[in-house]
Formats: structure tokens, C-alpha cells, sequence
């Protein structure tokens, strides 16, 4: 039961950790134009389609690291991303902050508090995190070991 514990707790951290790198990496590459859709703080189309796609690939490792301590993590670690998710989903919609100043002169943490993102994101990220957790748990390496001569 502790190693599904720390399975959880670590493979809930890399998953987080993953997500807040490669975020703020694809923030510094592509910028607000790409982020956002002109003149709003609207995240757009592209930019929730790139999150969901590295979300996936973050929940991946989030979910291989899990199943490395247990394979009964990897179930408490999906269960944790649905509950957050479904919670953050099911909230009160975003409020739409008041930007003083344009939104080009963002940084990474302040553009990520500021978005809107839109309402089919809001509910496709926790189940693509959700996948993501599961499909990493599940892939076991294989070991070519070479028969005898």
C-alpha cells in the first residue's frame, strides 16, 4: 500500500512537472500569437489542441513512473486527474480578468492565469489526462534476451 501511495504521489508530481515544462517551453516557441485568439484572452484552437496533445504525453509519463512503484498507482493516479479535472470542469465558469497590459507583454505564468479556455477543452483535458495515465501504466518494456546457441 506504500508503494502505490508513493507511485501516486510521484507519478502525480512528474505529470504536473512534465505539463508546467513543456507548457512554458511551447509558450516561449510559438508566443501570445499563437496562444491566444486576436484581441481576447480566448486560448485558441491550436493552442487546446497542442495541450491536449501534450497532456496525453505528460499523463503518459505521469502513469509509466506510477506503475514503476506499483501497478495499483496507476488507478489512483487516473482516479486523482478525473476528480481534479471533473472539479476544475464542473467549477464556476472562468472569470475574464481585465489585462493592463497587452497581452504580448505576457510571461509564461501570467499568460497561463489568464486564459479562457474554450468550454469542449475544459472537459477533454481531464479525459485525455485520464488515457494518458492509463496507456503509460500500461506499456511494459520488453527485454530482447538472446536464446542460448
Amino acid at each position: 500500500m506504500l508503494r502505490a501511495a508513493a507511485g501516486l504521489v510521484v507519478g502525480f508530481l512528474v505529470l504536473q512537472g512534465t505539463v508546467v515544462i513543456t507548457m512554458s517551453l511551447c509558450w516561449l516557441a510559438t508566443g501570445p500569437g499563437f496562444a491566444f485568439r486576436e484581441g481576447s484572452l480566448d486560448t485558441s484552437t491550436g493552442w487546446s489542441l497542442l495541450s491536449a496533445g501534450l497532456g496525453l504525453v505528460c499523463a503518459g509519463f505521469g502513469g509509466r513512473v506510477a506503475a514503476r512503484f506499483s501497478p495499483h498507482a496507476v488507478p489512483l493516479l487516473a482516479g486523482v486527474v478525473a476528480v481534479l479535472g471533473l472539479m476544475s470542469a464542473l467549477g464556476p465558469e472562468p472569470v475574464r480578468p481585465v489585462l493592463e497590459k497587452p497581452v504580448a507583454e505576457l510571461g509564461v505564468f501570467e499568460a497561463a492565469s489568464y486564459a479562457v479556455p474554450p468550454v469542449w477543452s475544459r472537459y477533454a483535458i481531464p479525459l485525455v489526462g485520464v488515457a494518458g495515465v492509463l496507456l503509460g501504466g500500461a506499456w511494459r518494456r520488453t527485454r530482447h534476451i538472446p536464446a542460448d546457441s
